[in-house]
């Protein structure tokens, strides 16, 4: 039997046509991202609010991470949030975003 045709330690995903894991894989998806989809895929079955509250952590740390809500500074790179975009630090400073 192939990894991929079981599930250890309970059935919360055996009515999905296709495993969430399986899914995630398959479209490349971040490990944020693809927890998000598979507490939100087993909330009903398995542990209700717990995997609700787990997936909006998830996406908390999405948000704090990719979509900070301040300037952000990551080495000699500069987030300009109301730009949506990575830039370098001296451009930052020009257009007034100030780490």
């Amino acid at each position: 039997m192939k990894a991929s045709d079981k599930q250890v330690a309970g059935t919360h995903y055996s009515q999905f046509s296709i495993q969430p894991s399986e899914f995630i894989h398959r479209n490349g998806i971040g490990f944020l991202e693809g927890n998000v989809i598979k507490y939100v895929c087993r909330h009903k079955n398995k542990n209700g609010r717990q995997d609700i509250e787990k997936a909006i952590h998830y996406l908390q740390l999405l948000l704090e991470w990719e979509y900070p809500e301040s300037a952000a500074v990551d080495g000699d790179k500069f987030f300009a949030e109301k730009d949506r975009m990575w830039v370098t630090a001296e451009w930052a400073k020009r257009h007034g975003y100030a780490p």
